[in-house]
């Protein structure tokens, strides 16, 4: 900055933004790129938060549309512990522990979707009585009212993303809602979605949780290994298989945000490098990952990411905590079947 320009900076450049006008002015922040991403990102996040009641156990199924005008709707079987309106005004702020059951990476709330979308409904139907909330740009257009009875509990989003921010994009993505939902569902077996849309619809439940996980991704399901590790801030759950393609992948994720790097995958590394050492000697590693399949799903207290995409888990404790319980159930596995470790070291 110049000396001309500290001489022109004063008091009357500062803006004071109200309300949401600060999620507005940086939307960026929380979606992502403001196009197609950004607006896809906008409606996911609705659907974490309708999860997230679900995993809290106040319900138990999502349903999301998306409409033919461009709006997207998403209902679940819940109600919000705070008052919806607070929900869809207030900004949450703070980073300090949280509930490891939840999924997502902010706990910025709905005050997002309502400051980013162009018009917002809200129909919340409790107690007996259905309540209709009206937003545009997250200000309040009508004061909440009174609609009629209810004959059940649940809470129903309509909106459009903002055009003035996202740009005339496309409609929001069937595909990829579906792939989030699907990693969703996987991930956190209470979940259950359906999506409509695009002429299509599809259900995503996974009872069986990350082996239905690992046989998506190519392994085999007759000899999935399953393992946990917890401490007192963290839970890991892993599930490993051989490759039915000979194609194998590891994923990594923190509560349920895909993580494609870090010390949760770093761990596993570590403990199949120690579970195949009485096999192979210092054998190099890559050719063992490549004939398996694998998901590492790590649950904190307190998320913290780092990256310029905010997408890797830089937590030490994880690291040892997810290499420890690989170890000891691989070390059993292939105690039982050598054969195992053998196949996994063959050059390829």
């Amino acid at each position: 900055m110049s000396a001309g320009d500290t001489a022109r900076y004063d008091a009357s450049a500062i803006v004071v933004l109200s309300g949401l006008e600060s999620v507005r002015h940086r939307a960026e922040w929380y979606v992502g790129p403001l196009d197609e991403r950004g607006r896809d990102r906008l409606a996911l996040n609705a659907v974490e938060e309708a999860a997230n009641e679900i995993l809290l156990g106040r319900g138990s199924r999502t349903d999301v549309t998306l409409l033919t005008d461009g709006r997207v709707r998403v209902e679940h079987d819940a109600v919000h512990a705070s008052p919806l309106e607070q929900e869809l005004t207030l900004l949450r702020a703070g980073c300090g522990p949280g509930d490891r059951r939840l999924v997502g990476r902010d706990s910025s709330g709905l005050a997002v979707l309502s400051a980013l979308s162009e018009r917002l409904v809200a129909v919340e139907r409790r107690d007996g009585v259905t309540v209709r909330h009206t937003y545009a740009r997250g200000e309040q257009t009508l004061a909440p009212t009174v609609t009629g009875p209810a004959d059940r509990t649940s809470t129903t989003l309509t909106f459009r993303p903002d055009p003035e921010i996202f740009g005339p994009t496309a409609p929001t993505s069937f595909d990829t809602l579906a792939e989030r939902l699907r990693e969703l569902a996987f991930l956190n077996r209470e979940l259950d979605f359906t999506l409509t849309g695009d002429g299509r619809s599809a259900r995503f439940h996974s009872p069986g949780g990350l082996r239905e996980f690992v046989a998506h991704l190519g392994g085999d399901p007759g000899d999935t290994v399953l393992l946990t590790g917890v401490d007192e801030r963290i839970g890991a759950d892993c599930a490993v298989a051989f490759s039915r393609s000979g194609a194998g992948g590891l994923r990594g994720y923190a509560n349920s945000v895909r993580t494609p790097a870090g010390t949760h995958l770093e761990g596993f590394r570590d403990g199949l490098h120690a579970a195949l050492l009485p096999y192979a000697g210092c054998h190099a590693l890559r050719g063992a990952l490549a004939a398996l399949s694998g998901v590492v799903a790590v649950r904190l207290d307190l998320l913290r990411l780092r990256g310029p995409g905010r997408d890797r888990l830089a937590e030490d404790p994880v690291r040892d905590l997810v290499a420890t319980a690989v170890r000891s159930a691989l070390e059993r596995r292939f105690a039982e079947h050598p054969e195992r470790a053998t196949e996994l070291l063959r050059p390829r």
